[in-house]
């Protein structure tokens, strides 16, 4: 049996790293791959003192940045004979491109610490024999910076779990309510969206039938798009975001050209396309693996503009939406069609007893609930379906799963809370630079 524990350095700490996107794709999701003969745990870099790492043959670190206690544990890896991999998704480790971070280049971050972040990704990449990554330019990345590291790409996609989770909405459907939506998640895509603000001024000032909306907490000028045809939410739980994706029109993926960006996965292909939504998006070389219809690549403003005036054609945009179907289901879809029945119900019942966060609960055998989901989460997959649904719907169940979503929100604003306590003490200008810019909505 090959054993292999996943390590987040997420920034929101050992808490709330499921809350992090990265390290959900990078480690909460490999984990929850079904694999009788492969048992997968994954923990924050916090808590690797209260587990046995001779349990493990692979242990895989995500972002690490260097420290001495980094090079102390990879120092006792090699000597166990057991492997030790560094896994990065974006290309922080390399200094030269450090000021290409759409942190910095959002004014999240001063230069001092860009190029001082980027430093410490390098060290601690240096440290490792082994490293994979989520698309093919940060491989070759990684070959340019550490030319001895042995590197595999392990491609980004989304769960089996992220589909099974809403219903897919009828194109037609999706074509009578036109809204185009963007999903920065953080306010560090500030930058890059501001590459499609003049297209979808014009889009939506020619077209009143045609709304925008963005999920995430990014700075955009007062006025620049009519309040009848604009929102904005600073954000929302993850396992909410593929009801709202699925009703969508069109989703959006802008980016700002340069080599950072270049080596971005293509993961908005992928949560759009499985719920046959058509995505326009910058060109990067891991969306480019893809032919199909329903991913329309905008090298420019003209391509912008033409391709999303295409979509209101209804033949052009069936054909996109049932392309994006059959490419994205038939490889993400593996299981039956009892357990793809089943999740929104097996969501609300595990969420009323663990909470939002269950997925990470059950992989981390850290946690103290890591044996209580697991025997939970099988006594409610081993029921039928029929049972499963009827519990879900009833009124108890959903009113506790709503209050542990409460409860869970609380715990966030407190993490938010003492990340920007963290930011005031380490950088007071440009915390306070960003708190004005945000009042005065520049």
């Amino acid at each position: 049996m090959l054993n292999t524990l996943y390590v987040s350095h997420s920034k929101r700490g050992a808490t709330h790293y499921y809350l992090d996107a990265s390290a959900r794709y990078r480690c909460v999701f490999p984990c929850e791959q079904d694999d009788t003969h492969h048992t997968r745990h994954c923990i924050h870099f916090d808590q690797i003192g209260n587990i046995d790492l001779s349990n493990y043959q692979n242990v895989i670190f995500h972002r690490p940045r260097f420290s001495r206690k980094l090079k102390r544990i990879v120092k006792k890896l090699n000597h166990l004979k057991i492997k030790a991999i560094v896994d990065f998704d974006d290309l922080l480790f390399n200094p030269e491109y450090a000021l290409q971070n759409p942190t910095y280049l959002s004014g999240k971050m001063t230069t001092a610490h860009a190029i001082k972040t980027a430093h410490q990704y390098f060290k601690a990449l240096r440290l490792f024999e082994f490293a994979q990554t989520s698309t093919d330019p940060l491989s070759q990345h990684i070959k340019t910076v550490h030319p001895l590291c042995i590197i595999e790409t392990h491609y980004n996609k989304v769960p089996e779990r992220w589909v099974n989770s809403t219903p897919i909405v009828p194109a037609k459907e999706r074509l009578k309510n036109k809204v185009i939506r963007y999903f920065p998640g953080t306010s560090h895509h500030t930058s890059n969206f501001k590459q499609a603000i003049e297209t979808l001024k014009i889009i939506l000032d020619k077209n009143p039938n045609i709304k925008l909306e963005i999920i995430g907490d990014i700075q955009i000028p007062t006025g620049i798009f009519s309040t009848q045809q604009f929102k904005q939410l600073s954000h929302c739980l993850f396992e909410e975001l593929p009801a709202i994706i699925a009703g969508s029109w069109l989703t959006i993926s802008p980016l700002e050209k340069n080599e950072f960006n270049q080596c971005k996965s293509g993961l908005k292909f992928w949560e759009s396309g499985c719920f046959g939504v058509p995505v326009i998006s910058t060109p990067i070389p891991d969306m480019e693996r893809f032919d199909c219809k329903g991913l329309l690549l905008s090298h420019n403003h003209k391509d912008w503009i033409t391709n999303i005036n295409s979509m209101n054609d209804e033949c052009h945009y069936l054909q996109a939406s049932n392309s994006l179907l059959e490419l994205t289901l038939t490889c993400v879809l593996k299981g039956s069609e009892q357990e793809q029945y089943n999740y929104e119900s097996i969501q609300i019942l595990m969420c009323a007893e663990f909470g939002p966060s269950w997925p990470a609960i059950k992989i981390n055998p850290t946690h103290p609930q890591f044996e209580g989901a697991n025997s939970t989460y099988k006594s409610v997959i081993s029921k039928s379906p029929v049972l499963i649904k009827n519990k879900a719907r009833s009124k108890e169940v959903k009113h506790k799963s709503a209050e542990k979503i409460k409860e869970y929100l609380k715990k966030t604003k407190k993490n938010t809370a003492q990340r920007k306590f963290k930011k005031l003490k380490n950088n007071p200008r440009l915390f306070f630079s960003d708190m004005l810019k945000k009042k005065i909505h520049l």
